[in-house]
């Protein structure tokens, strides 16, 4: 089936994206996650932000249609203004195609919001603290995002997340060995009463891979699914396939070496490359995410901000620590900057406010985003750290309190709770 070309600088960007790498795009398998004992993380991390569809969706990718998509692809990002001021053009099979971000955003089923983060904060709380959040994920802190490796994750339903993140939004192909400082954003959303739009991470990943010269293309599933919401699934059927798995299968998970096979039905944890035999898979009560002690488990890190980032340096220098009763967390060899203002909240297990008593077994959702709440107020909390400006102290102050008070107030409506005033601290 032959291009319909709208002009001559198409038909030279659909020559030079011939000649790069197109892989499937990969989905999640949820026979995988069974097996491993993840499905109920998983899912509970996809429903959160409203990607529960992502776990049954199995796109192929053609390579015809993924061509003519990106050698017509344009993309404008504004600001805080959605509606026609931001969006994209694209054409499919000869059709011209101009959509802004909520628009996308809704053929593709993510959910959207004038309020939702559309990129990565560049100042703010998030600056001062992703490199906490990195060492709550992995026990090492980080003061940048260059090189640090997925396999450092030490949850593995965090990791399996990760991967189909880095596979459909951001559709970086095979190499997602590396976590880049958009997913870690997007992963620490998820545990957070914070709202980002997927569409706007995806169209500006688009773009990056369109303006490059050089770089494979593993985005195509994506290309299909806006084939079929707008309605050209019969032309995209007559298309032949590109070859190639589309989930990330058991194999692949030992390929990855998220894990290792060790006798019938049982799967060692492997961190950084390593066997943790102290965590048996499946087992999804070691594996929940909604307990953030299940976020560590006791390991002796490597600094991945050390050595030569390869595979082979960080098995070289990984050692394993012995199984601890306690299930402490690991230690870390890259201690942070002191964070004097910063006040670590409980875990969502333990009791808050009105809901005292409860136990992590019998938590609520309701308790979890309370948590999750504390956590954001912490981290606004810590960021005038380095500002010694007495005005700009007092202005961080005030946004703070609003914020606190605007979440508060979204949080109880939410949840049928009148904002009526109450002697309860929450």
């Amino acid at each position: 089936m032959g291009i319909d070309f709208k002009d001559e600088e198409q038909r030279k960007r659909f020559e030079k994206f011939a000649n790069q790498t197109i892989t499937p795009t990969r989905y999640a398998d949820r026979s995988c996650l069974q097996t491993l004992g993840l499905l109920d993380s998983v899912n509970w991390m996809f429903d959160r932000k409203g990607w529960s569809h992502l776990l049954t969706l199995q796109h192929p990718t053609y390579k015809r249609l993924t061509l003519e998509f990106l050698s017509s692809f344009t993309y404008k990002y504004a600001n805080m203004i959605r509606g026609k001021f931001g969006g994209t053009r694209f054409r499919l099979f000869g059709k011209d195609c101009d959509f802004n971000h909520d628009e996308i955003g809704n053929l593709l089923h993510f959910q959207t919001s004038l309020r939702a983060a559309d990129k990565v904060p560049t100042d703010g709380p998030w600056t001062h603290n992703f490199g906490y959040f990195w060492r709550r994920l992995t026990g090492d802190y980080a003061t940048k995002m260059a090189g640090k490796k997925s396999s450092h994750i030490h949850n593995p339903a965090i990791r399996y997340f990760h991967r189909i993140l880095a596979h459909t939004v951001f559709g970086r192909g095979e190499s997602t060995g590396t976590v880049n400082m958009r997913e870690l954003y997007i992963i620490n959303c998820v545990f957070k009463p914070r709202e980002f739009h997927t569409a706007a991470f995806m169209l500006t990943h688009m773009d990056m891979i369109a303006n490059a010269s050089s770089g494979g293309i593993a985005f195509g599933g994506l290309i299909t699914s806006l084939a079929y919401a707008l309605g050209l699934g019969a032309r995209v059927e007559q298309l032949p396939v590109l070859e190639g798995s589309v989930l990330v299968n058991l194999s692949s998970c030992l390929n990855q070496k998220l894990v290792k096979m060790q006798g019938q039905n049982e799967y060692i944890l492997c961190i950084q490359g390593e066997m943790v035999n102290h965590i048996v898979l499946p087992n999804p009560s070691v594996a929940d995410v909604r307990n953030e002690e299940n976020w560590l488990y006791p390991f002796d890190t490597v600094d991945d901000e050390q050595g030569e980032d390869t595979d082979t340096e960080m098995d070289r220098q990984t050692r394993l620590s012995p199984p601890h009763p306690h299930m402490s967390h690991a230690s870390t060899s890259h201690a942070p900057p002191p964070h004097p203002h910063y006040d670590p909240p409980p875990p969502p297990y333990m009791h808050v406010g009105f809901l005292a008593g409860t136990s992590y077994t019998s938590q609520s959702s309701v308790e979890y985003e309370l948590n999750a709440l504390r956590h954001e107020v912490a981290e606004l909390r810590a960021a005038p750290q380095e500002r010694n400006d007495r005005e700009a102290e007092q202005d961080h102050q005030m946004r703070v309190n609003s914020h606190m008070i605007r979440q508060m107030f979204t949080w109880m409506t939410r949840h049928g709770m009148p904002p009526a005033d109450s002697d309860d601290d929450v």
